[in-house]
């Protein structure tokens, strides 16, 4: 027998629940000054910017998140769906950018409809 193959609609993704790691939260920090301090970044902007701080092994480590980033973040640790979470963005967010770095950090640990 072969393997059944699933197709997902459109609706079907935009209502599915992205569950997140416990712990992994955006928060509002000064992402510079950590690049600055731990990377020999260049120097530091200051202004607040979207972070969440992902630990796909034992360190833990901000990344910067696109404009929306943060309140995408927020709406899917809420449980809301994927639908939800993508009305509070910006027109423009970047979707692909913001599962992609979750998807590295090992951030996401369900997908359920």
């Amino acid at each position: 027998m072969g393997q059944a193959i699933v197709y997902a609609t459109p609706v079907f993704i935009l209502l599915m629940l992205l569950e997140l790691a416990w712990g992994y939260v955006a928060l509002r920090i000064v992402h510079s000054i950590w690049q600055a301090n731990t990377k020999a970044g260049p120097t530091p902007v200051i202004q607040a910017q979207s972070v969440v701080i992902l630990r796909p092994e034992f360190d833990p480590e901000p990344h910067l998140l696109p404009p929306g980033g943060d309140a995408f973040l927020t709406t899917l640790q809420a449980g809301k769906p994927l639908i939800s979470a993508l009305a509070e963005t910006p027109e423009a967010f970047d979707l692909a950018a913001v599962i992609g770095l979750l998807i590295q950090g090992r951030a996401l640990i369900k997908v359920s409809s």
